[in-house]
């Protein structure tokens, strides 16, 4: 279908060293730099939280502020639009999370969530295992998630992102 996917494992992220902060601005840098694709703009994008490993640690470290800030950003405050948001491996604490984001969300963006328990092949029945990492439900042909392209993009809009953080965006 052409969208975009954009992975997250925020049981990745340890808060001790990165603060919530610094973790939102990274998922924004990812969304500028696709929403220049003109494909992106049209097709929209699929995001796949792997939600394995998040406790406790990150949940205490996402304060409701944050949370309703996370949520008024895929709601209306940046123009991408978010098709479908799968979840994998959710521990009850993510749950939790997402129990404390639901009411902050949009009917669109609520109604577009899908949790994948247990068996996470059924993933496949949304995204063609081809294009999944085969470490996230997919068949093999892509190999387990790697995501030095994205690095390497970000790393070539620094300009821009120097450029925005004087008009307060960053």
């Amino acid at each position: 279908q052409g969208r975009r996917i954009y992975v997250f494992r925020p049981g990745r992220w340890d808060p001790e060293k990165i603060p919530f902060l610094d973790l939102f601005c990274v998922g924004y840098m990812l969304c500028e730099m696709v929403i220049k694709e003109e494909r992106t703009q049209i097709a929209g994008c699929v995001s796949i939280t792997d939600a394995t490993g998040f406790g406790f640690k990150q949940m205490r470290a996402i304060g409701l502020e944050d949370g309703k800030n996370l949520a008024s950003f895929f709601n209306i405050s940046f123009p991408l639009w978010l098709r479908q948001s799968h979840v994998l491996h959710a521990p009850r604490v993510f749950n939790m999370l997402f129990s404390m984001l639901r009411p902050f969300l949009s009917d669109s963006v609520r109604d577009n969530v899908v949790f994948h328990s247990g068996d996470v092949s059924t993933i496949r029945n949304y995204i063609s295992g081809d294009i999944l990492p085969s470490d996230l439900g997919g068949n093999g042909k892509m190999g387990p998630m790697d995501n030095q392209h994205n690095v390497k993009e970000l790393r070539k809009m620094d300009s821009f992102f120097q450029d925005i953080k004087q008009f307060g965006y960053l």
